[in-house]
């Protein structure tokens, strides 16, 4: 494990909840009904270890913010000598600028138009959150990675050695750790932002979010925003450090994205004496990153070896290329069998917790609380890491008998803690019926 995967936090945990919070309770069930469902195609995919082929070459992490749109020409120039890792969010405008990415990454676990119109022959592959929409999975799966999301750890267990790279909530951040856990260096930053245009725009004029556009804040600093598909996004209206000095308007949750990637530069330049680069040419500033225009870092960065300007006027395969088709035929040949044994092993986990559940209510309901200590003991024993998806699937409902607990006493306290335990046995077999028999 590396310091910029689970297995190591970079960041507080105050910031780390207010990430969680922003998403959990959106997409909790979601997450877990996707993640079923994407099972097969999970076993299917490749392991993003195998990424590591791209070792040693240099980076450019693609953001869709506004600034984007200055930098489709020097993106033109630097394509194919580097590697292109774009956020889902920014392939239209890097379509219709003539850049194609090597990677797309994507967080989307709700449908989206971001790869409308986009051909599998106009980027080089995918990387997808195992609990991502599993209408994702269904393009390019020879050239299709898997990213053991955050919230899926259960299901993804059957590869106790693939990572679980943090994205800090946005597939941005998704894509800088998966350029440092691919070994790519130097890392530049484009399309970076964080913060909104002076006429309120969020994103790139020429991504599928162009028409995202904040109002004014209101009495007390908060902005609605309309979106390109109709719906709205409110949001508290802050003022960040810019790039240029001064003081540029953003929202919270830009904030929070801005912290993390603080705090990963910080933590590159403590382990490796080096910086990441920010090369966005207007938005919020990103502490501990190098700032430096983005054709200065192109005429710095070293050619990869075995690249040269032959490779791109005849689209010939060079050093990226190669490096990625050394990926997609890298990595484990045996990810299914090893899905259906933990398929197998999560039946019986959730067959121990059902009864151990049923066991507790039915002690809850005699009252004593002696014999009622020891079997959730029992159950906790069982319950390992399936607490998450048990209680997603009916979220709103545990939530509820969670707050009569907190206030019930004698007699009451021990019907809700029966009613919660009634709860989990009844999640419990519908998630064991609900997996896949086999993949």
């Amino acid at each position: 494990m590396t310091w910029w995967t689970e297995g190591g936090e970079i960041w507080d945990a105050d910031l780390r909840a207010s990430v969680l919070a922003n998403t959990l309770d959106r997409f909790n069930e979601r997450w877990l009904l996707q993640g079923i469902a994407n099972v097969p195609a999970i076993a299917r995919s490749l392991d993003v270890d195998s990424l590591r082929s791209l070792g040693g070459l240099p980076a450019v992490i693609v953001s869709p913010g506004p600034s984007l749109d200055c930098d489709g020409e020097l993106l033109r120039r630097v394509a194919r000598r580097v590697v292109v890792i774009a956020a889902s969010h920014s392939l239209r405008a890097l379509r219709r600028m003539g850049v194609r990415p090597d990677l797309v990454v994507s967080l989307d676990a709700e449908p989206s138009d971001h790869f409308a119109g986009v051909s599998e022959h106009e980027f080089g592959g995918l990387v997808l959150s195992a609990v991502a929409d599993p209408a994702l999975f269904q393009r390019k799966p020879g050239r299709r990675w898997v990213h053991l999301a955050a919230g899926a750890e259960w299901l993804c267990a059957a590869y106790p050695d693939s990572p679980v790279l943090q994205s800090g909530g946005c597939v941005s951040g998704l894509a800088l750790s998966l350029a440092l856990h691919a070994g790519c260096w130097p890392i530049a930053l484009v399309g970076q932002d964080l913060a909104l245009t002076d006429d309120g725009h969020l994103y790139s004029a020429a991504s599928q979010d162009a028409m995202t556009v904040a109002s004014a804040p209101d009495a007390g600093g908060w902005f609605t925003a309309t979106c390109t598909d109709g719906g709205e996004l409110r949001a508290l209206s802050v003022t960040l450090p810019g790039l240029h000095g001064a003081p540029v308007k953003s929202h919270r949750v830009f904030q929070i994205y801005r912290d993390w990637f603080a705090h990963v530069a910080r933590r590159v330049f403590e382990r490796r004496g080096v910086r990441i680069v920010n090369c966005t040419s207007f938005g919020a500033r990103i502490d501990h990153c190098e700032e430096i225009p983005l054709n200065k870092w192109i005429a710095r960065t070293p050619q990869p070896q075995g690249w040269n300007d032959l490779v791109v006027s005849t689209y010939a395969t060079g050093p990226v290329d190669s490096a990625l088709a050394s990926a997609a035929v890298a990595g484990p040949h045996e990810r299914r069998r090893m899905m259906n044994a933990h398929l197998c092993a999560l039946r019986v986990q959730l067959a121990r917790v059902e009864t151990a559940a049923q066991v507790c209510a039915l002690i809850a309901e005699d009252g004593s609380a002696s014999a009622l200590e020891a079997a959730e003991a029992v159950l906790r024993g069982n319950m390992g890491v399936l607490g998450l998806p048990i209680s997603a699937l009916r979220l709103a409902d545990f939530m509820a008998v969670q707050r009569r607990l907190l206030s019930a006493q004698g007699l009451a306290r021990l019907r809700a803690a029966r009613a919660l335990y009634q709860l989990m046995a009844s999640a419990a077999r519908t998630l064991s019926g609900a997996l896949p028999e086999t993949c």
